[in-house]
């Protein structure tokens, strides 16, 4: 009996033991299993991860300086003077858009391609305008374009009439009283004035828009 007794308990010990084992070494499986995963995580990277580390790829599209009608000194064409080209955008802005107000065809006029300093246009009223000797009247609506601030022999103005038979002599007036000279340290090298039905052209420029 007491034999009996001994073997019963040898068997418990053994199937407890046995039992420890198998937990242990599923526990031993199971942190080998989160430690290879866990190195995985960490050798693998991420798609985030591959963006932030592989540098991006260069800009292979070239951007051309430009032709000839693109801005630089190289916007006018040979043979052509400053306000000649200015002159030529006036016609065909007026051909194409016959009812633009002056405040308008001023604004196309200073975002011109040819025009390399910071412009600006405002709307002018009938009495002393820079860059003539008198007063200039008879029109009913005028704009002012040029630089925004500096000393450049630059000038323009859009004038409209309220009657196209007026034009001639109204461009005859901005001629005989424009003043190359309305800036002390500066002097413009040329004077045009045109008109297009009852809109009148006026720009006093250097030569060129170099420099």
């Amino acid at each position: 009996m007491k034999k009996m007794f001994l073997i019963l308990m040898a068997l418990t010990m053994f199937t407890s033991l046995a039992g420890c084992g198998e937990d242990s070494a599923e526990k031993e499986s199971s942190v080998a299993e989160v430690t290879e995963a866990a190195t995985e995580e960490e050798t693998t990277p991420s798609p985030e991860d591959e963006n932030i580390d592989t540098p991006a790829e260069p800009n292979e599209e070239i951007v051309d300086g430009g032709d000839a009608g693109s801005a630089g000194s190289s916007a006018l064409p040979e043979n052509v003077t400053y306000a000649q080209y200015l002159l030529s955008d006036f016609k065909a802005i007026v051909a194409e858009n016959p009812d633009m107000t002056a405040d308008e065809i001023a604004a196309e006029l200073s975002a011109n391609e040819a025009i390399l300093f910071a412009s600006m246009y405002m709307p002018v009223e009938p009495g002393f305008l820079s860059g003539f000797t008198t007063e200039i009247t008879g029109f009913e609506s005028g704009s002012m374009f040029g630089p925004a601030m500096g000393s450049i022999a630059f000038i323009g103005y859009v004038f409209e009439l309220s009657d196209e038979s007026q034009a001639e002599a109204f461009v005859t007036t901005l001629k005989d009283n424009a003043d190359p000279r309305w800036q002390i340290c500066v002097e413009a090298e040329e004077t045009v004035c045109e008109a297009e039905g009852n809109k009148v052209f006026f720009v006093m420029a250097p030569l060129s828009n170099e420099g």
